[in-house]
């Protein structure tokens, strides 16, 4: 349904487009001048040809059962290129193509669209070929088809088309034979009935046979069949032939059966209402011939952008015309325009219609009906552009209120002329956007305003029209709101005055308007117009607008006086960031700002804004901006009291920009010229923790604490200090200085005792670790010193001892020192390991290897001999077992082993030793006996020993290194005797 909306609106626009002819351009000067002839005769404007279109509804009523309904143009316009090509295609050989495709039915239904929408031309155009094309399609069709009602009804249709072909003249005839074949067809039967009716009802002499056929079918027709039989009833009531020639007298019942018509057309679609009222206009005409005859209201009510109603309507409005009747004239026009779309045709009519209102204008002088109209006309044509009617009208209605202002300004001019000319005028340049045409009323306004003390709408309209001739009205402009506003002439950098709002507003708006005309160059307009922002409560407006001024000329007094006032409430407001910019600004110029006419030094503004600013900024993390406030503030002001601190928070800045190295040489600086800084200490510190974060500023970090520590030793926190810088030394691999600071804190009588044992412990550590064992061992000592006996810092000093004297072979020492260790072992693991080292280390120094280098033949006591190197692996195993008996230590494991070896020595020796054969079996035997029972007992504990110095290491007791030796070497072992 919405498709067919749309395209019934593009029908109706294409339709409308030839409904008019433009009869000439008018030209509207011409006609001014004739307005006061009476007797003026019209041209029409609308130019149409009425014609009798009965035999297009009867045709469409012959087609109304057989051809599809098409929904719309296009659809129509599709099926006609595809039926014009089937038409060029098909050539005599085609017969088969004939019957199958029933081309003559797609022909018929184009037929039924386009006679039903002959409002468009193309269609009209279309018809006549299309008849011929079906009166020879069907023909062909008839002829080829073998089924007899087939036939009949294609030459039917065969016939239709040569009606259609020769506008309803001829073919009839032909219709009559086929009554008989079409018997069975009703519809088909009373179509040839209308059409034979119609055809005896053109002539005057059959005329009363033909009506009377009609009226026999009258109910079994479709509408349009109804609609021909009624037009053709008033032809022949008003007494017209078919070509629209009077034949007798008017009947009275010829105006009743045209309005039934009508009535019926009302409710039809466009195009069946452009047939019928063309018919019905083309018989009303006919019969009234008179120019004066006055058009029926149901011939010219309704039907919007009906050509043949329009063409009556236009028929009136010209007889209102000669009538001067120029108000009703252009009533009737109007009702045409209606429904006309914009171009060339519509222009025609709407020119008509502005000069019968200019004509009513004159006759009334009521200019809001000339301004209504006027207004209706311009809104319509404004898409156009300025040019053609909307032009010709813009011209017209200037004229009229031009010469409405003449009589206003008129020293006799009366109050209402004043006031129409004011309103209409105004309403008329809200309107206009072309200001070169509006210029000359707008001037003759301001000048009305102006004469009539309207200052307010002077100053309005003088500002106007300043956009087009600036410098004489702007003057105007100035003039009238300066008193307005009570302002002064010459610019007061002293008055807070905060009255005058409004007025001082909009004479805020005109300074600036000649500032910019003046490319803001000139200091008294730029001094009123920052003053009045100021008053206006905008002042910061004034300040962009002064700094802008100030950026491009600072040497004059009042440039100078804006300067001083504004670096003064900038300093006040704390805005460091606008002291310093205007600082910079004066330097950059080389002048001074003023207050009252007196210089002003900057200098000390911008001391305070750079120190004060950055420090601030610093405070919020602005680092950025604290670095560029900080680092001018050292180099402008070096001598300044507060040099150090800016240095410092420069520092920090940097420090938060990542700038470590600047923030180092910042803080060096400091640190070495200004030893009295209230903040140096923790200015140092603060700098050695910065150095100490990062590997690469480490060389800063020692200098920084290293000069603490000699600056401040008697500062409480020294020893941490001492501490921090002793840990960075070690991180540097500095061991020895490192090592050697732990040793000054734990021999400084200032430093705690808890804090002297950390010290030493950290010492001997590192000593141990990357130093030499006798300073470790030393730090040990003094660790003894100082810790108490159950503290485990002592512990780990004894250990250590103990560690250190195992080291030394020293026999005698670790005797001395292993039952001292042995009091505390059970308090700690670090000392039961210690002795455990201690005891493996002197069972290294005192074992023996276990070798029998003696001969058996000299053997005088094999037993004895057997005895001797089992007592001898007795003795061997005898220190390394005492490893194990105080417990398991990280040497318990490798003890076992080196007891495997020592068995290993000893089953070899005592294996080595033989008896001789020829002491007799019973001597050989039995010392074979006790020998074996010597090396079983060895082997036992080889076995044992080594079983157990497996499972220790792989239970984790010992050393990496320890469990890989004893596991390989046993395992390995273990899987050769296998």
């Amino acid at each position: 349904m919405k498709k067919q909306k749309q395209n019934q609106k593009q029908t109706t626009a294409k339709i409308l487009g030839f409904l008019i002819i433009l009869a000439g351009s008018l030209s509207l000067p011409k006609l001014y001048a004739q307005n006061q002839k009476l007797g003026q005769s019209y041209e029409p404007i609308i130019s149409h040809e009425l014609t009798l279109n009965i035999p297009y509804l009867l045709s469409l009523s012959a087609m109304e059962k057989d051809s599809r309904k098409l929904a719309s143009q296009e659809e129509a316009n599709q099926l006609f290129a595809v039926t014009q090509e089937a038409v060029k295609n098909q050539g005599e050989q085609d017969a088969k193509i004939a019957t199958n495709n029933t081309l003559y039915k797609d022909q018929l239904t184009l037929l039924q669209f386009f006679m039903g929408h002959t409002q468009l031309k193309e269609n009209r155009d279309r018809v006549k070929a299309l008849g011929e094309q079906l009166e020879k399609s069907a023909a062909t069709y008839a002829e080829l088809s073998k089924n007899p009602a087939f036939t009949a009804q294609a030459q039917f249709y065969s016939k239709l088309g040569k009606f259609i072909r020769t506008d309803g003249t001829d073919g009839i005839s032909d219709l009559i034979p086929l009554k008989d074949k079409l018997k069975n067809n009703k519809d088909l039967l009373n179509s040839i009935e209308l059409l034979v009716g119609y055809s005896l009802a053109m002539s005057p002499t059959t005329a009363a046979q033909g009506l009377q056929t009609m009226s026999k079918v009258s109910n079994e027709v479709s509408i349009y069949g109804r609609l021909a039989i009624k037009l053709s009833e008033a032809l022949s009531d008003y007494g017209l032939d078919a070509e629209g020639a009077p034949l007798s007298t008017v009947k009275p019942s010829a105006e009743g059966k045209l309005i039934y018509c009508v009535q019926l057309a009302r409710g039809m679609p466009l195009g069946l209402q452009h047939l019928v009222m063309n018919s019905a206009a083309f018989i009303w005409s006919k019969a009234n011939q008179s120019p004066t005859a006055r058009v029926p209201p149901f011939l010219k009510e309704g039907f919007p952008g009906i050509a043949p109603v329009d063409f009556l309507r236009e028929r009136d409005a010209l007889i209102e015309l000669t009538a001067q009747n120029y108000k009703q004239a252009s009533a009737l026009y109007k009702k045409i325009a209606e429904a006309y779309p914009k171009g060339e045709q519509l222009a025609a009519i709407d020119s008509r219609i502005w000069e019968l209102d200019i004509l009513v204008f004159q006759k009334s002088g009521n200019l809001a009906e000339l301004e209504g109209s006027f207004t209706a006309l311009r809104t319509k044509y404004a898409p156009q552009g300025k040019k053609g009617f909307y032009s010709t009208l813009g011209d017209a209605y200037r004229k009229v209120l031009d010469g409405s202002l003449d009589l206003a300004l008129n020293p006799k001019g009366t109050k209402p002329q004043q006031t129409m000319a004011i309103q209409f005028t105004s309403k008329y340049l809200k309107s206009e956007n072309d200001r070169a045409i509006a210029y000359p009323l707008k001037s003759k306004l301001a000048l009305l305003y102006r004469s009539l003390k309207m200052y307010n709408e002077a100053v309005d309209s003088y500002l106007d029209i300043a956009k087009d001739q600036p410098l004489k009205n702007y003057l105007f402009a100035v003039e009238a709101q300066s008193q307005l506003a009570s302002w002064p002439a010459q610019p007061d950098f002293a008055n807070k005055s905060k009255d005058k709002v409004p007025e001082r507003t909009k004479l805020l708006s005109i300074y600036e308007t000649v500032s910019t005309i003046k490319n803001g160059g000139d200091w008294m307009i730029l001094s009123h117009v920052g003053l009045l922002q100021r008053a206006l409560n905008r002042p910061k407006d004034a300040e962009i607008l002064w700094l802008k001024g100030l950026k491009a000329d600072a040497t004059t007094k009042y440039a100078q006086d804006a300067g001083g006032l504004l670096l003064h409430e900038f300093y006040e407001a704390k805005r460091w960031d606008d002291v310093v910019d205007m600082s910079h600004l004066f330097a950059s110029k080389k002048v001074n700002p003023s207050v009252k006419g007196v210089a002003l030094n900057y200098k000390p503004f911008l001391a305070d804004a750079l120190f004060k600013g950055g420090t601030e900024a610093l405070a919020k993390n602005g680092f950025q901006k604290a670095v560029k406030f900080l680092e001018e503030f050292s180099i402008v002001f070096p001598s300044e009291p507060r040099y150090a601190s800016a240095g410092h928070s420069l520092a920090f800045a940097y420090k938060g920009l990542n700038k470590l190295v600047p923030a180092l040489n910042v803080c060096k600086n400091i640190t070495e010229k200004f030893p009295k800084y209230p903040l140096r200490t923790k200015l140092i510190l603060q700098a050695g923790d910065w150095a100490a974060a990062d590997r690469n500023t480490w060389e800063y970090g020692f200098y920084f604490y290293t000069k603490y520590l000699t600056d401040y030793k008697n500062e409480s926190n020294v020893p941490q200090i001492r501490t921090t810088l002793a840990e960075l030394y070690f991180k540097r691999k500095l061991y020895g200085w490192a090592s050697r600071l732990y040793r000054e804190q734990s021999l400084s009588p200032k430093v705690a005792k808890d804090l002297q044992l950390k010290a030493a412990v950290r010492a001997m550590e590192i000593e141990d670790q990357f130093g030499e064992a006798k300073e470790a061992n030393e730090s040990a000592k003094r660790i003894i010193q100082l810790a108490a006996a159950n503290d485990p810092s002592s512990y780990h000093a004894y250990a250590f001892i103990g560690r250190f004297i195992a080291n030394s072979k020293d026999l005698k020492a670790m005797n001395d020192i292993e039952p001292k260790l042995t009091a505390i072992s059970k308090s700690s693991k670090e000392v039961l390991e210690a002795i455990g080292y201690i005891r493996y280390r002197r069972a290294e120094i005192l074992g023996k290897v276990i070798v029998n280098n003696e001969s058996n033949l000299q053997l005088r006591d094999p037993e004895g001999t057997v005895k001797k190197y089992y007592a001898r692996f007795e003795d061997e195993r005898k220190n390394y077992l005492n490893v194990c008996q105080i417990g398991i230590t990280a040497y318990c494991a490798p003890a076992m082993l080196k007891l495997t070896t020592i068995a290993k020595q000893g089953l070899e020796a005592i294996e080595k030793i033989q008896i001789a054969e020829t002491l007799g079996a019973k001597r050989v035997n039995s010392f074979k006996v006790f020998k074996q029972l010597q090396v079983s007992k060895v082997q036992q504990s080889k076995k044992d020993y080594g079983d157990q110095a497996l499972r220790l290491a792989k239970q984790g007791t010992t050393t990496p290194s320890w469990k890989e030796e004893i596991t390989k070497s046993l395992e390995y072992e273990d899987s050769m005797a296998h």
